[in-house]
């Protein structure tokens, strides 16, 4: 997954500015962990001390490995259960950034553009929901115009949510049979 700021002129007067990748700096937490509402989470003044630094694009479990929470899953017998849990496709997390909107957007839209988020997200900015996705890895495009401020900082936040019946976790071994997934 990708996540852009881009600016789009109102009016066709000259070429937009270049689009900014937003794939750095990015930190993840645990909702467990990080309780406060989207609107606090998005602001400014909220402190993110302790959060992982998160690999864009990638997946929780990507940052979790690259900050050595669990092994490599696809390295020997790692992806056991019993070394990374399953319950983390039952788990939401924040992801967040504070990035500089450059000064040459201004007199232009400005939108935020995600390549895909699995399976659902809250998208905040600067203390304000600007929408939501749903759907495995659906994109997701906001005009955050009203909410960023050329040549100032800006705080995105995403709540990304799993799927809600992500199915029935099972081994199949000649012991165990195939499972109710088949």
């Amino acid at each position: 997954m990708f996540w852009v700021l881009s600016p789009y002129l109102e009016a066709a007067t000259s070429a937009p500015p270049a689009p900014l990748l937003l794939s750095s700096g990015w930190k993840l937490q645990d909702v467990v962990k990080a309780t406060q509402p989207g609107a606090e989470v998005s602001s400014s003044k909220f402190k993110s001390d302790g959060w992982f630094p998160a690999t864009v694009p990638g997946t929780v479990l990507t940052t979790l490995v690259n900050n050595h929470v669990y092994p490599e899953p696809l390295y020997g017998e790692n992806n056991r259960p019993e070394t990374i849990p399953e319950s983390l496709a039952r788990s939401s997390y924040w992801y967040r950034t504070q990035i500089e909107v450059p000064k040459s957007y201004k007199g232009h839209h400005v939108w935020l553009n995600f390549d895909g988020i699995n399976y659902s997200a809250a998208v905040w900015v600067n203390g304000t929901q600007v929408g939501t996705i749903r759907g495995a890895f659906i994109r997701g495009i906001f005009d955050i115009t009203a909410n960023v401020r050329p040549g100032k900082k800006a705080v995105v936040a995403v709540l990304v949510t799993p799927q809600p019946h992500p199915g029935v976790p099972h081994e199949h071994t000649l012991r165990a049979g195939m499972g109710q997934n088949g």
